[in-house]
């Protein structure tokens, strides 16, 4: 062989063995770990489920409502009777939770499900004719997903969880519901199951050391913890929810990395009313793409009404009027736009507290819809209002 050859095989040598070092090296990359089963119940003669590395998992069970449950050919297992022929009944269903081991975060990507309806009984087919997935996050009151059930097959039925299932600390549980069902004489109501599985991460997170809310002046939120880690950080996100599943980032901070900064504070201001519950977490993701998720903070404003804005009826012609409540003196600032964005009319006052009208000196309106937006230190509130 001669020396070029040589050299291009000895070459193309270097450049597979680097392409293979960094394939592996890829494969011990958070951000590119694939998601892994957390949960399964294969329903093989047991309603235990198989956990993950760092987390439990209950067994699964059905709802008061249904009447007998029992394994067929111990390689399924089956709820019958009880299923409802209309609208989803809330005690029929079949249950099971995971559980994140103390000092580790629980996310689930998706759950597989391989379900269907009876086969068996005269005539065949009885049984629900639909599904509904819903959990514990909100009280079992929505549905996640929801679809119709086979009956020769049983197929496997994905469905991917929204972000709401990312960073958990606690339990949650999932209630599968069926529904709409055909019920013959001499037909069994049976809802199927083969396999579940839960795929997702457990992972232990970094610790937001002394994570606090506390309510400050009465109508603002102050924001504080300690980072923990020796992992360099590329964000923090403080977010907040108004049902402690939906979060919505409010601020994006950037550490300093030359600065050893660890402490960190907040002061949130949101809009408030009547018997408000606001939940807070502080998300952190690292450089390699890892999210980690602090405890979970619940702040309440019972009985509390910042301000509010109500626009009265309104003709062609005539003055914007609207009342205001206040629950402190301050000054106001009050906006009219139209529907373009394009303020109209202004008006700057001092309010003291309780309801107070207020007339704008507008222009004459045509008919249409408007908006009328109050502010004081940096708050706004609005209020539609239709011009006849």
């Amino acid at each position: 062989m001669s020396t070029r050859k040589k050299s291009f095989a000895g070459f193309r040598g270097l450049i597979k063995r680097n392409f293979i070092s960094f394939i592996i090296c890829l494969l011990f990359i958070p951000g590119f770990i694939n998601a892994q089963s957390i949960g399964n119940w294969t329903f093989d003669n047991i309603l235990t489920g198989t956990p993950g590395t760092h987390n439990t998992v209950s067994a699964a069970s059905l709802g008061s409502s249904i009447t007998l449950g029992a394994y067929n050919g111990g390689t399924v297992y089956f709820g019958e009777g009880g299923w409802p022929a209309g609208a989803l009944d809330l005690n029929a269903y079949l249950q099971f939770s995971l559980i994140p081991n103390s000092g580790y975060t629980l996310s689930i990507s998706s759950l597989v499900m391989n379900v269907r309806r009876s086969t068996t009984g005269t005539a065949a087919g009885s049984g629900p004719n639909n599904w509904s997935l819903r959990s514990s996050l909100d009280g079992y009151t929505t549905d996640i997903s929801n679809g119709t059930l086979a009956l020769t097959s049983t197929p496997a039925i994905t469905v991917v969880l929204p972000g709401a299932f990312t960073g958990l600390l606690s339990t949650v549980t999932f209630r599968l519901y069926g529904y709409n069902a055909t019920v013959s004489s001499g037909g069994l109501n049976r809802f199927v199951y083969d396999n579940m599985t839960a795929n997702g991460s457990i992972i232990l997170p970094i610790v937001a050391e002394d994570f606090k809310a506390a309510v400050v002046n009465g109508d603002a939120v102050q924001l504080a913890w300690t980072l923990n880690s020796d992992e360099p950080m590329n964000e923090l996100q403080v977010e907040r929810s108004t049902n402690a599943s939906d979060f919505i980032v409010i601020k994006n901070i950037f550490p300093n990395q030359n600065a050893q900064q660890n402490q960190y504070s907040f002061v949130d201001e949101p809009v408030l009313n009547e018997n408000t519950d606001f939940y807070y977490r502080i998300k952190i993701t690292s450089y390699s793409g890892k999210a980690y998720y602090s405890t979970v903070q619940k702040i309440s404003f019972t009985g509390k009404n910042n301000f509010s804005i109500n626009a009265l009826p309104a003709h062609q012609g005539e003055n914007i009027r609207c009342n205001i409540k206040s629950d402190k003196v301050a000054n106001y600032q009050v906006s009219l736009y139209n529907m373009n964005g394009a303020r109209i009319a202004v008006k700057s006052i001092a309010l003291g507290e309780g309801n107070q009208l207020i007339s704008m000196d507008n222009r004459s309106l045509i008919p249409g819809i408007y908006v009328l937006i109050a502010e004081r230190t940096g708050k706004k509130i609005s209020s539609k209002i239709i011009v006849e």
